[in-house]
């Protein structure tokens, strides 16, 4: 029994049945495109970037032109990670949409065995004993129907087992926190609030103006 069936074994059917159905796969597949057009945006960056940088090269040169090009490179590596990280984080969501409409596929309602046929069958059989025979047929086929409804029971653990397992697998690896930014990029600022190689500050006055009046 995997870690998931134990999770989900004392969870009642009706409760996982409307627990499978609260998603909507379309909703998953929605937010996916959303997470592709990220990564487009974020490649298209990076693309746009270095071509303008490959431009530039030749035209300007000296020591503020290496400085000027190393920060943009920097950007166009965060930008080209960050769109390889929103593409993982598309690529799970898609395959969680389909394991989740495969879910919703196999998922059993629990009407469909809490319908007492065996107990009326049972009973309707044991009419022909009489009355002792008919609460004893209505009896067994009581728990016939409660067989039935656990052996439904441990079928709806074993989808919404599968589709936790099939989610944690979608994500591995894919669904991480996102890249810390490299230092040195523009706008960067060390931990005293200054900006990296922002140039010269201006401190404070130790003192303010004297108020004194001529000697």
């Amino acid at each position: 029994m995997s870690d998931y069936t134990q999770r989900y074994q004392h969870v009642s059917h009706r409760e996982l049945y409307d627990g499978v159905h609260a998603g909507d796969p379309q909703q998953v597949e929605g937010l996916a495109s959303q997470w592709s057009a990220l990564r487009d945006t974020l490649a298209g960056l990076a693309q746009d970037l270095e071509r303008d940088l490959d431009r530039l090269a030749p035209a300007w040169t000296g020591e503020a032109a290496r400085e000027f090009h190393d920060r943009l490179s920097l950007v166009v590596g965060y930008s080209t990670e960050l769109a390889e990280g929103t593409a993982e984080v598309r690529d799970a969501l898609n395959l969680m949409a389909g394991q989740l409409r495969t879910a919703q596929q196999k998922a059993e309602s629990p009407e469909e065995t809490d319908d007492h046929d065996k107990a009326i069958e049972g009973a309707t059989k044991g009419l022909v004993a009489g009355v002792p025979g008919m609460i004893i047929g209505g009896f067994l086929g009581h728990q016939q129907d409660k067989a039935e409804q656990e052996k439904a029971h441990q079928r709806m653990v074993q989808v919404v087992a599968d589709l936790a397992a099939g989610y944690e697998v979608a994500s591995y690896g894919r669904v991480v926190d996102p890249p810390a930014p490299p230092p040195r990029l523009p706008g960067d600022v060390d931990r005293s609030g200054a900006s990296v190689q922002g140039g010269p500050s201006v401190g404070a006055p130790a003192a303010g103006p004297g108020t004194g009046g001529p000697g």
